[in-house]
């Protein structure tokens, strides 16, 4: 059934009558559902029939609502290298290789890429995107139709002829300058549309790392970093040697002072602010989780970028026994595997599914929350963002009613077991329809 309305037309008063609703984890009805919304809010979640103004009025009942998936890492950036570099090579090999790559693409093919990749996350459903930005922080996008965008402006003052303080004040300045939001779209940003993000312990000194994290701390802003991401990255920290060690120490002579006989995550304990969202942590000391634990860091894991570099099993369990919060991402397409299709690189599910085949315990309803009411909660926009009920943000995405059961407690873990086949039909960004599949 198509919808009773423009697509992406803004409207303060409209009805979703919907054929189910899996409002948040563990939380599904089926038969009809009528969805009110006004002001790009959920005004109420009811059984149809009962009396209301006049609205706008979009039919689904052929399809099933959920809540928008929220990414909280990407490189939309790295759209156009989707395969450009080939798996199994070491992470230092890749860091070079990926350095090169984006030395040769130009501003203009930046912009596209985040663009376009900006486009197939809204595909997938994914309505709020976390996006690490170098070279075109503060670009115009110039997209009609988009997820809500919060570009994280990356810092490191690895390379040669960058200041951590010059950086810094930039950074002042880049967040001062943040209110009207990412993309050039006020609508689009129920807050503030930017964040820091300081690269890695070895790619920032400790005055970047610990200053950005009092700017952000400060702020309000999201603050989010790369950590103990490979084998090589440990290697670095623990014993000064590898080929990350190399290539920083090729770079700056002095790089690395004082790094020798801490895991990255103890180097970098003292100076994450609270809050802070932790990307990959894939190599952990037995004491490293109590630490993120301690900061309320919530730890960001990236399956199919996991799968990509071959790393140890993600320490899942371990993370979980010290309470900290872990969420599902995609991180870019320069790390994609194999087979994978480049459209598919930023599906939620299909991340989500890989994540259930290594950790088969994990309850549906869980990793659903991984994509949804966990991030908003590492974001502060918990009961606002990755739910769906009164007064939180009308965004959404649709599934196909026929492709799920008669069981609405089952909806969920069909969905993920799909793995992204079964692919959304339309979603919905602040009661805007951003993007529907063509009949």
């Amino acid at each position: 059934m198509r919808s009773a309305m423009n697509r992406g037309a803004p409207s303060s008063f409209r009805t979703v009558l919907a054929g189910g609703v899996i409002a948040g984890p563990g939380e599904a009805r089926g038969g009809p559902c009528e969805l009110v919304i006004r002001a790009g809010r959920i005004a109420a979640v009811r059984r149809p029939g009962r009396a209301a103004p006049v609205a706008t009025v979009l039919d689904w009942r052929d399809r099933v609502v959920l809540p928008g998936l929220v990414n909280l890492h990407v490189h939309l950036e790295y759209t156009h290298l989707a395969h450009a570099i080939a798996g199994g090579t070491t992470f230092s090999a890749w860091v070079r290789e990926i350095v090169a790559h984006k030395a040769a693409s130009t501003e203009q093919v930046l912009v596209q890429a985040r663009r376009r990749g900006a486009g197939w996350c809204l595909r997938t459903g994914t309505t709020t995107v976390l996006d690490i930005v170098s070279r075109t922080a503060g670009l115009p996008l110039e997209m009609e139709r988009g997820p809500r965008l919060i570009e994280a402006r990356e810092l490191m003052d690895l390379p040669r002829g960058c200041d951590a303080q010059q950086q810094l004040d930039a950074a002042r300045d880049w967040l001062a300058r943040g209110s009207e939001g990412a993309g050039g779209r006020p609508r689009r940003a129920p807050w503030r549309g930017r964040a820091l993000a300081p690269h890695s312990p070895y790619a920032c000194s400790n005055l970047l790392l610990s200053g950005s994290a009092r700017l952000a701390a400060e702020s309000g802003a999201p603050w989010t970093l790369h950590l103990a991401e490979s084998e090589e990255e440990w290697t670095a920290f623990e014993r000064r040697q590898g080929g990350l060690w190399e290539l920083g120490r090729a770079i700056r002579p002095e790089w690395g002072e004082g790094w020798c006989g801490r895991s990255p995550t103890a180097y970098v304990a003292g100076w994450l602010p609270p809050g802070g969202i932790v990307v990959h942590a894939n190599y952990l000391a037995p004491g490293d989780p109590d630490l993120l634990a301690a900061k309320a860091a919530t730890v960001v894991h990236c399956p199919l970028s996991h799968a990509f570099f071959g790393h140890a099993p993600f320490p899942y369990a371990a993370l979980l026994r010290a309470g900290v919060r872990v969420v599902l991402a995609t991180d870019s397409l320069a790390t994609l595997p194999a087979g994978v299709e480049a459209t598919r690189g930023y599906d939620l599910a299909a991340h989500a599914a890989r994540f259930q085949r290594a950790h088969p315990g994990v309850a549906p309803a869980d990793v659903l929350a991984m994509m949804t009411v966990a991030p908003a909660q590492a974001l502060g926009r918990a009961g606002e963002l990755g739910i769906v009920g009164e007064g939180t943000r009308a965004d959404l995405f649709a599934l196909p009613r026929r492709a799920l059961g008669p069981r609405p407690e089952a909806w969920v873990a069909e969905w993920l077991e799909a793995g992204g086949e079964i692919g959304a039909l339309a979603t919905m960004v602040g009661g805007a329809v951003e993007w529907e599949a063509a009949e």
